[in-house]
C-alpha cells in the first residue's frame, strides 16, 4: 500500500510540487519522499509543537548538504542563513531549550509550503514576492513590499550580493575589536603609568 492510497490529497499536492515533479519525471533519487519526513513507524504528529521545531532540521538534511545542493545549482547557504536569521535563531533556541513551548516564528514550511513546495526559479521573482508577502502578512499584518526588501533571503551577504550589508558587517567586524583593543591598551598603559608614579612618590 502506498501513502497516496490513504492520503490522496497530500499525494496530489506532492506530485505537483518541485520535489514530486523531479521524482515523477526524472526518477531523481535525491528528492525527499514521504518517509524522509514521516517515519512510517513512529513519526510525530505534524500538528505537535515538537514537529514544528524539528522541521527546519528536517529540510536542512538536504538543503544543508553542499554536495547535493551543488548538483542542482541551489544555494548551499539556505539552512545556515535561516539559523542565523531572527526566525531561525529563535526556533533553534526553542528546539534546544523548550521543545514543548509553542513557537510563533516562521519555519521553512510557513513560507515554502508543506507538500506543495514550488520551484522559486520556475515561479518567477514577482510571483515569489507576492506569495511571500501574503505569508509575511499572516504574522506582520502591516507588511508591504518594502518589508520584504529588508530581508536578504537565503543568501550570505558578499561584495556582489547585498554589498552594503557585507561592508557594514566587515566594518564592524574590525572596528569593534579594534576599539575595544585600543581602550584595553589605553587602560593598561594608564594603570602602568599610575603604578610607576606611586613608586616614585
Amino acid at each position: 500500500m502506498t501513502c497516496g492510497e490513504c492520503h490522496s490529497r497530500v499525494s496530489q499536492a506532492y506530485e505537483r510540487s518541485v520535489h514530486g515533479a523531479a521524482l515523477r519525471e526524472k526518477d531523481n533519487p535525491d528528492v525527499p519522499t514521504c518517509v524522509d519526513c514521516h517515519e512510517p513507524h513512529g513519526t510525530l504528529d505534524p500538528q505537535l509543537v515538537k514537529w514544528r521545531l524539528q522541521s527546519p532540521r528536517m529540510c536542512g538534511k538536504c538543503h544543508d548538504d553542499k554536495a547535493m545542493m551543488g548538483k542542482y545549482g541551489l544555494s548551499t547557504d539556505v539552512f545556515s542563513t535561516y539559523i542565523a536569521d531572527f526566525h531561525g535563531t529563535t526556533a533553534e533556541l526553542f528546539r534546544t531549550t523548550s521543545p514543548d513551548q509553542p513557537l510563533n516564528q516562521a519555519v521553512c514550511y510557513d513560507c515554502h509550503g508543506y507538500h506543495d513546495v514550488e520551484s522559486v526559479r520556475a515561479s518567477g521573482h514577482d510571483n515569489v514576492q507576492r506569495r511571500l508577502l501574503v505569508r509575511c502578512q499572516a504574522c506582520h499584518p502591516k507588511a508591504t513590499v518594502a518589508f520584504l526588501s529588508a530581508w536578504a533571503g537565503h543568501y550570505t551577504p558578499s561584495p556582489r550580493k547585498f554589498p552594503i550589508i557585507y561592508w557594514v558587517k566587515e566594518f564592524y567586524r574590525w572596528v569593534i575589536p579594534g576599539t575595544v583593543g585600543f581602550f584595553l591598551l589605553y587602560i593598561a598603559v594608564d594603570v602602568v603609568g599610575r603604578i610607576r608614579q606611586r613608586r616614585r612618590s
